[in-house]
């Protein structure tokens, strides 16, 4: 394509230097997008980085609440179909079954999940009531009465932190009566 000297860009023969001078400005403009484009991955970094920490106890605990509920059935079914046999070492499922009972005691009992996904809820309700309230009131702590369901006592609470401190009280007294009378010799 030829161009009139009108429209020629320095001088005859200095055409390779005119488009080497040029990247020096494209180079300050390229420079400019990549700290640009640094930034921004910076920030969705940071933003995934506080996504990914925030905690999810709640959520933890009803996994484990839900898969400890799902081995428990499963391995009594199981164990069900094998009759007596299940129950000798020969059988595979007999070591299954107790390693499916063994998860009731790591990370936390079921109790204690429903504990914490009860301390949860509460957590999110509204708190502000200031008005006395039985213990898991369906009304104010909307559904978190399920989750506490073990602690079943009829004392009335004014927050739901006493709530969940009269809950765990009362489980506690539960697991201690129990224990005793189960090593307690007849």
């Amino acid at each position: 394509m030829a161009a009139s000297d009108a429209h020629r860009l320095g001088d005859v023969g200095q055409g390779l230097s005119v488009a080497l001078s040029f990247l020096d400005y494209s180079r300050v403009s390229l420079s400019n997008s990549m700290v640009g484009l640094s930034q921004r991955a910076l920030n969705e970094a940071v933003a995934f980085a506080r996504r990914r920490g925030e905690s999810f106890t709640s959520e933890a605990a009803t996994a484990k609440l839900f898969s400890l509920n799902m081995i428990g059935r499963g391995a009594d079914l199981a164990l069900l179909v094998h009759g007596g046999f299940g129950y000798t070492v020969e059988a595979p499922i007999e070591r299954i079954y107790r390693d499916a009972r063994s998860f009731w005691f790591e990370e936390g009992t079921a109790e204690i999940q429903q504990l914490v996904v009860a301390r949860s809820v509460f957590d999110a309700s509204d708190e502000g009531s200031g008005s006395a309230q039985p213990c898991g009131s369906t009304k104010t702590f909307k559904g978190a009465s399920s989750a506490i369901g073990a602690a079943n006592h009829s004392a009335t609470c004014d927050s739901p932190r006493r709530c969940i401190v009269k809950a765990e009280r009362s489980m506690r007294r539960s697991f201690i009566i129990a224990t005793t009378r189960a090593t307690s010799p007849r």
